[in-house]
């Protein structure tokens, strides 16, 4: 109930846009210029045009105009799929009729429409023009987002295997609805989830989720008004989480001891921003976090060789940002023939919070977070980017759980269509609370070994990998691409110990990409054959892993 009432609170003042309701599409007025006889987006921005009637043509699953897409079974998937209504695309808009013509709040409403699941892509564009009144197309397309049966997976020598029914799409009203059980190497998981991307029509989301675990349960509930788009002014939200299961620690692969571990959090904050200045967004956030960690031994009766002190937090915090606007569309990237957007300027993020006994603490701490990122065009073919984190707290006099990394990508267009990237990865750790660990393996980039097989304190991951994308439509339905790659890692504790002795690894392998062009989860399929070069003698000499995954 206290989340329902905050979301329709939130919902209210969220400055939903009057035509939010759905709205006939009526034809150009009499003596309106149409199509190819448009003035560009600057000269009709110079001369001072607003938006006219905003004309929202909402594509079915499979475009039955089409004579390769008009077939039995196409058409009975359309009949069958609920399309998404109109005033869920609307609502995603940045501009109503009436306001100052602007091809930057079309890109990023389009940006805004790609980010959703249920839809293929997003075009909007100029359509017809009487007098200062500019009428736009927004042009979406759906896809099937209704999963039920079963699915599996293989990574890193261990299997993962799901069965539920799940639609992102329900009823049309773009709600995600999902019933699971999955089971993997660490737990078997029966969730119910419901996330809400827009609660009444707003920029309010909510995220309602609850799983019965072989180990222990876990429920989330989040309810939050970010800032949805580069000019938004302001967010707020609150979150809660309370999570019980058995971890474990890992060495070459395998679990060496377990323990009972239950996360507490619950925050809520608010944010304000002027908007997009000079190309640029700063947003001040403050909140308050409360945060508590327990732990104890495993029910099978193991015992942990090393006592795992339990903490809570609660502190406020205050929280900088600033996101410059850089943003370009690619494709063939890291999903293949589908639009991709990539900001290629930079962003950066700092919080600090204080916590102390007077406000719940069992400590004086002062918690930092921070993260950087950027995205560099080098030439007609080459794209640079990179990215740095960082987290801490400092507490007794000295920092602890330390945890920084970096990370660069160079993506070279090469052989026409197709793409090399080169991608390097290191993080370093310092005194890491004790139930944390920094693992390398089958799961984390090192596609030829198990997963989670080495440990350390340091850790680095160099990936070089030769992408093909090809263009064929097979049956109307996916796109395949291939991949041959290269990794070189390692884990390693600063003082040795562990699985340091094992020095470098390195594989080798080669993949197929299997991308959906009509599905809303996880649409690609990972096949990837690794071949390892290194490590212990009873490493399988050739790895084999079936995932799905976002990316290529």
């Amino acid at each position: 109930m206290v989340a329902a009432l905050l979301a329709a609170v939130l919902a209210a003042g969220s400055g939903v846009p009057a035509e939010a309701a759905p709205r006939p599409s009526a034809p150009a007025a009499t003596g309106a210029v149409e199509g190819e006889g448009l003035p560009d987006d600057r000269a009709l921005e110079a001369e001072g045009a607003v938006f006219g009637r905003i004309l929202i043509r909402a594509g079915d699953v499979f475009d039955t105009s089409l004579p390769e897409e008009d077939n039995l079974l196409f058409r009975t998937a359309n009949r069958l799929h609920v399309r998404t209504r109109e005033a869920v695309i609307r609502s995603r808009l940045l501009f109503r009729e009436g306001e100052p013509y602007s091809r930057r709040r079309m890109e990023e409403s389009e940006r805004i429409l790609r980010g959703l699941k249920f839809l293929y892509d997003a075009k909007i564009r100029p359509v017809a023009r009487d007098g200062p009144r500019v009428d736009v197309e927004v042009a979406t397309r759906d896809v099937w987002t209704l999963r039920a049966g079963l699915g599996f997976g293989r990574a890193g020598g261990e299997n993962t295997l799901r069965v539920g029914l799940q639609d992102a799409n329900f009823a049309g009203f773009g709600k995600d609805l999902t019933i699971q059980r999955t089971k993997d190497v660490d737990r078997t998981e029966q969730l119910y989830r419901y996330m809400d991307p827009g609660v009444l029509s707003s920029r309010v989301r909510m995220i309602l989720a609850y799983s019965d675990n072989s180990d222990g349960r876990a429920a989330r509930l989040s309810c939050e008004r970010p800032f949805f788009s580069l000019d938004a002014r302001w967010s707020a939200g609150i979150s809660f989480e309370d999570d019980d299961r058995i971890e474990s620690h890992y060495d070459l692969g395998d679990a060496i001891y377990g323990f009972r571990q239950r996360t507490e959090r619950a925050s809520a904050w608010v944010g304000l921003s002027r908007g997009l200045r000079a190309g640029r967004a700063l947003r001040l956030e403050t909140g308050w976090t409360w945060h508590r960690e327990s732990f104890a031994d495993a029910e099978d009766g193991e015992v942990v060789p090393f006592p795992i002190p339990g903490r809570t937090l609660s502190y406020p915090w205050v929280g900088l940002a600033s996101v410059e606007d850089g943003f370009v569309t690619v494709r063939d990237v890291d999903k293949i023939e589908r639009t991709e957007d990539l900001n290629l300027a930079q962003e950066a993020r700092l919080r600090i919070g204080r916590a102390v006994p007077a406000f719940g603490a069992d400590r004086p701490a002062t918690l930092f977070e921070g993260s950087w990122r950027l995205g560099a065009s080098l030439g007609p073919r080459e794209t640079l980017l990179a990215s740095a984190w960082l987290s801490a707290r400092h507490e007794g006099g000295g920092f602890a759980n330390v945890l920084a990394g970096g990370s660069v990508r160079w993506l070279e267009r090469n052989f026409g269509p197709h793409l090399f990237q080169a991608s390097l990865e290191a993080q370093a750790a310092h005194r890491l609370d004790p139930e944390r660990q920094l693992l390398i393996g089958g799961d984390s980039g090192l596609r030829g070994y198990p997963l989670r097989y080495q440990s350390g304190d340091r850790r680095v991951l160099l990936s070089a990998e030769q992408r093909f994308y090809f263009d064929r439509h097979f049956f109307r339905l996916f796109y395949v691409g291939a991949a041959a790659f290269v990794d070189v890692g390692r884990a390693w504790y600063e003082g040795g110990g562990g699985t340091t002795d094992l020095g470098w690894l390195r594989d080798a392998g080669i993949g197929l990409r299997v991308q959906s062009s009509r599905s809303a989860h996880a649409s690609m399929l990972h096949l990837d054959f690794a071949y390892p070069l290194d490590g212990e003698a009873d490493v399988r000499k050739i790895q084999v892993s079936l995932t799905t995954a976002e990316m290529f």
